[in-house]
């Protein structure tokens, strides 16, 4: 068992890196050629965006997480009627936040030129086009989505990290390809929540293949409801941390000195992130193995583990 949770850490990882180079390579490409055609306007207007939608993005609060925390014991026991109505229990939650990050959305949209200090690029609807990136946040929600909580709980990171992958090669192609040929930032942005579709389909029917018997039927009783609420409880602090690290500046700078001087600093935070991101990697990958651990293992057993995890965050982290 432990030489099978250390080959698929392993298969995870490597998945992981894979995904992370193509994910720092391909859109630094992508911000040289939209700073190149469209102007460094274009690229802040992408940060503020995708940093409003974060924030949005809080109404989740950690369910996916604690979701997935209760399907590592199940699934290492066979428990598949408990998985299923997990599934759909998630699923639920999942369409639930997805009308409320789109109700959110819908109100926010008349004030969004109040994060904007200065001029916006006129060429555009800043409206037309914060309404395409809500459709991106939102369209996962409504889809399959939930379904990647099985690959995860399976210890199977690899899968997922080669979906996101495949379709993040074809989106960035097709952007560069966008821009270069019509620099047109309409087709740019109108790319993403199409493959944000082709994403979630693709998903469905591999894990459909993968794993025919997870289906989102029947229901949770009221004490495993209980639970997965108190743990997203446990969650709410970290993930708000985490949005507001990633997010507020850039609604901060956008708001006071504009879109011209957010666009130049997300270039530098993205070098930074970058690096972060890569070192990030190997604890990423063993989650999924750490989670069916923490559910299967003795308390002991956890105990030792996270000793060896904690030398080993210690020595990569100095600081």
């Amino acid at each position: 068992m432990a030489a099978d949770r250390t080959s698929r850490s392993a298969k995870n990882a490597l998945a992981g890196i894979v995904n992370k180079i193509i994910g720092i390579a391909a859109p630094f490409l992508l911000r040289t050629i939209m700073i190149q055609k469209l102007g460094v306007e274009y690229l802040g207007l992408n940060s503020l965006f995708s940093s409003v939608l974060q924030m949005l993005s809080l109404t989740e609060m950690g369910f996916g997480n604690a979701v997935i925390f209760s399907m590592y014991k199940p699934m290492a026991d066979g428990n598949t009627e408990l998985i299923n109505a997990l599934l759909k229990f998630y699923k639920r939650i999942y369409r639930l936040i997805g009308v409320i990050v789109l109700g959110i959305g819908l109100v926010l949209m008349p004030n969004i030129t109040h994060f904007i200090a200065s001029e916006y690029p006129h060429e555009i609807n800043i409206y037309v086009v914060f309404g395409i990136y809500l459709a991106n946040t939102v369209v996962s929600y409504f889809l399959f989505a939930y379904k990647s909580s099985i690959l995860i709980a399976a210890q199977r990171n690899d899968i997922e990290s080669n979906i996101i992958t495949l379709c993040n090669i074809f989106l960035y192609l097709s952007q560069i390809v966008a821009l270069l040929a019509t620099g047109n930032y309409y087709v740019y942005i109108i790319l993403m929540p199409c493959f944000t579709i082709i994403n979630n389909i693709v998903r469905y029917y591999v894990v459909k293949k993968k794993y025919p018997q997870y289906v989102d039927s029947g229901e949770l009783e009221k004490q495993e409801k209980k639970e997965i609420m108190s743990r997203v409880g446990a969650l709410v602090g970290h993930r708000v941390g985490g949005v507001v690290f990633s997010s507020v500046d850039s609604l901060v700078i956008s708001s006071f000195l504009g879109l011209a001087i957010l666009g130049r600093y997300t270039n530098y935070f993205y070098i930074y992130t970058a690096i972060n991101g890569i070192m990030s990697i190997v604890f990423q990958s063993i989650l999924a193995v750490i989670g069916n651990a923490v559910a299967c293992k003795t308390p002991q057993e956890n105990h030792k583990i996270f000793n060896e995890l904690f030398i080993l965050y210690a020595y990569s982290n100095p600081l």
